[in-house]
């Protein structure tokens, strides 16, 4: 969610040298907009200067832009900058035996909090629904259906990763369904059309994404941004059907890849 930022800061000034401190320097070589990329450690980030959106909870305007009035920016956009990401060639094998139209799935955000996790059972039902019609592949950091049968259209690269593929995976995909998460970003950088399951951890308006389908609950506690368990057991996620996610992956799916006509 920083590229939008290196890109405005590049453009006023075009002669600044960014660098730029990140967990996972490979997702950002090939950013235009940074100098040079290091990667993160208490000692570097000793002196850098940290772009925070959670100064005001609820954020009152999306979270780039908020981002951005940390060093006195105004952003003309906020669209993000797609990495350019190398995958392992046996990712690449594997991606190329899926046939399209791909769903690509990630069940489970961070462990920064637990109120975004749409319930197991809400999954299950989904992919069953799902697979009937095409191929699912889940990434993220490990499998959250070990031991359950969906069939051969159901395909787990999660926990198997580098953040390159996962990335890449994530571009791969016709339709993208996940809570708020580092997915869902990818995602929108590629400009995959995404399902985004909100719940009422966080309010829609927190991302000017304007090919996500977001479902966003307004219970009287949303948007909550809370870390600890929910004190209504979920009710937000609790909300958000399967079938409706389905005919919302359904719809944008459809429009992604228009049904092929009988030659006349």
């Amino acid at each position: 969610m920083c590229t939008p930022i290196f890109r405005e800061i590049k453009r006023l000034n075009p002669r600044c040298h960014i660098t730029f401190l990140s967990r996972y320097p490979e997702i950002f070589q090939s950013n235009p907009h940074v100098d040079a990329v290091e990667r993160f450690s208490l000692s570097a980030a000793a002196s850098a200067f940290y772009l925070q959106y959670n100064l005001v909870l609820p954020p009152p305007r999306p979270l780039v832009t908020l981002m951005a009035e940390c060093i006195g920016l105004s952003l003309r956009s906020s669209q993000l900058e797609p990495p350019k990401v190398e995958p392992s060639a046996t990712v690449c094998e594997r991606m190329a035996q899926i046939s399209i139209p791909r769903i690509v799935i990630q069940p489970q955000a961070s462990h920064w909090t637990p109120n975004k996790q749409w319930p197991l059972p809400y999954w299950k039902r989904l992919i069953e629904m799902l697979v009937e019609r095409y191929e699912v592949v889940e990434v993220g950091t490990s499998p959250m259906f070990a031991g359950e049968n969906f069939g051969p259209r159901f395909h787990c690269f999660a926990g198997g990763t580098t953040m390159q593929d996962f990335a890449w995976i994530v571009s791969q995909g016709t339709v993208f369904v996940g809570p708020p998460s580092g997915g869902m970003h990818f995602a929108n950088a590629y400009q995959i059309p995404t399902v985004a399951l909100l719940g009422g951890y966080e309010a829609p308006d927190g991302y000017d994404y304007p090919w996500a389908h977001r479902f966003f609950t307004p219970v009287d506690c949303a948007p909550c941004w809370l870390t600890t368990p929910c004190p209504f057991e979920l009710k937000c996620l609790h909300a958000i059907q399967p079938e409706a996610v389905m005919r919302a992956v359904t719809k944008a799916a459809e429009a992604a890849v228009p049904p092929k006509r009988a030659a006349v």
